[in-house]
């Protein structure tokens, strides 16, 4: 009888190989299931302060704070790192720069780019007439990951800032 095995929780439902596999819980297991979920939704929202019915429009609204917070953030470092290069020819941006905004940065303003730090390591983005030789001397003396095409080279390097430019500079 349905009654001995309590609970039923339905976790999912797919087709595999011209069947159907339903995955689920039962009785105790399903119960216990449940009530973790319960708890972290519960949690959720505390943490937000509000219903639990509520959530998903609290979360969808801070993803797009967030969003509009990452654009921000990523134009102030576009101007940063115009304003660097036109005094500086190695370009070092921090580890919470977007990296998706320095690919069009790297192609307009012509200079290598690197993003990270010294712990973390940097990512970095090469054009131009000496990206070639730059790439081939990240990779031999700095062991660099990485690969691109004659002149636009992008990978990671865990180096020292001063090594990079010294590296530089010797090209």
């Amino acid at each position: 009888a349905t009654g001995e095995i309590g609970l039923i929780k339905v976790l999912g439902v797919q087709n595999w190989k011209g069947g159907v596999r339903i995955s689920m819980l039962a009785g105790s297991r399903a119960l216990a299931f449940v009530n973790e979920q319960m708890a972290l939704v519960r949690n959720l929202a505390e943490q937000f302060s509000t219903a639990p019915e509520n959530l998903p429009r609290l979360i969808q609204a801070r993803a797009e704070e967030i969003s509009e917070l990452k654009l921000s953030l990523g134009k102030a470092y576009l101007a940063l790192a115009r304003e660097r290069a036109k005094h500086e020819n190695l370009i070092f941006l921090g580890k919470d720069c977007p990296s998706g905004a320095v690919k069009h940065l790297v192609e307009e303003i012509g200079k290598p780019v690197f993003v990270g730090d010294e712990d973390g390591g940097y990512s970095f983005f090469l054009v131009g007439d000496q990206a070639d030789a730059f790439y081939l001397g990240l990779k031999d003396h700095l062991q660099a990951k990485g690969g691109g095409k004659k002149g636009s080279y992008q990978g990671r390097v865990v180096a020292k800032r001063e090594n990079i430019s010294a590296l530089f500079q010797e090209l």
